[in-house]
């Protein structure tokens, strides 16, 4: 806060103020500090998933510039079925080959609001939480993840079970003004 108590900045003729708060050109409008903090704001981009498309491999996101990826992972929406199926998640960046990003994880019998997360570390199963709806911090303790452009897949080891949902989910913090995931 400056001397007049404005987290915003006092604005006087000349723009002399304190503030810790600004971002940005100090002398710039409050728009153009709202566009800044906005800009550096994490987004979030989910995709709902029916049973016919848990198969194969398929792109899901498509990432444009530099971003910040601080959890990626799947939300059980529907229960999925017994039988043998895995899941993890793989980036192919613009014009060269897919790279994992975890290793599978099974997702036979996943209950409704079960999720699955990265956890930074490729070599590691897409972590299976294991308090339904629940998150924790530990199960994606080694993220974020920095991706340039490309494409996030899913990748499936078997075919489609009969019934079952999930909503994939991304969230992230573009690092280049421009940048996004879709």
């Amino acid at each position: 806060m400056d001397n007049k108590q404005n987290i915003l900045g006092y604005n006087s003729d000349n723009n002399q103020f304190e503030s810790t708060l600004v971002t940005a050109d100090p002398d710039g409008s409050i728009i153009e500090r709202l566009e800044d903090v906005k800009e550096k704001m994490g987004r979030c981009v989910s995709l709902g998933q029916a049973a016919a498309s848990l198969t194969g491999t398929a792109t899901k996101f498509t990432v444009t510039g530099i971003v910040k990826v601080t959890r990626l992972g799947a939300l059980v929406t529907t229960a999925i079925p017994a039988g043998a199926n895995t899941l993890k998640f793989s980036f192919t960046p613009t014009g060269s080959t897919a790279k994992d990003l975890c290793a599978a994880t099974d997702t036979a019998s996943a209950g409704a609001q079960q999720l699955f997360l990265v956890d930074g570390v490729k070599a590691t199963a897409l972590t299976k939480c294991t308090d339904v709806g629940i998150g924790v911090l530990a199960a994606n303790a080694n993220m974020p993840l920095i991706l340039g452009p490309g494409v996030i897949q899913t990748i499936y080891s078997a075919g489609a079970p009969a019934t079952g949902a999930l909503t994939l989910f991304v969230e992230y913090e573009p690092l280049v003004p421009g940048a996004m995931i879709s």
